[in-house]
């Protein structure tokens, strides 16, 4: 495994308001860059749930629970894409919340699994 040095500048614009319409491409690393989703890789142009796959599942719930729309998603071995449209007139949590919520569910139905 390669030995990445820590991130020091935050990949965030100061003062962007991440709660504004619009597209957003996310991605999301593994701790350390494990390669815990080989089972769930794929990408699709539109999300189909299933209780099976994960990452995947939880992208759905995200979209309900947070009234997003996942435009298209890649899953990786180590890594997630997401471009998530955020609608006009949005009314919810920014979106460092919505990762951090998606994260938090992710890990734990991960650790539930093994």
């Amino acid at each position: 495994m390669i030995e990445r040095e820590p991130r020091q500048n935050s990949l965030r614009l100061a003062g962007y308001d991440y709660a504004s319409a619009g597209f957003y491409f996310i991605t999301i690393c593994t701790h350390q860059r494990q390669t815990l989703f080989e089972a769930f890789v794929g990408a699709d142009l539109c999300v189909r749930p299933s209780p099976d796959n994960i990452p995947l599942r939880w992208l759905v719930e995200l979209e309900q629970k947070y009234a997003v729309k996942i435009d298209a998603y890649a899953i990786l071995p180590d890594h997630i894409h997401i471009i998530l449209i955020i609608p006009d007139a949005y009314a919810g949590p920014p979106l460092p919340e919505m990762m951090q919520w998606y994260k938090a569910q992710t890990t734990n139905a991960m650790i539930q699994e093994v």
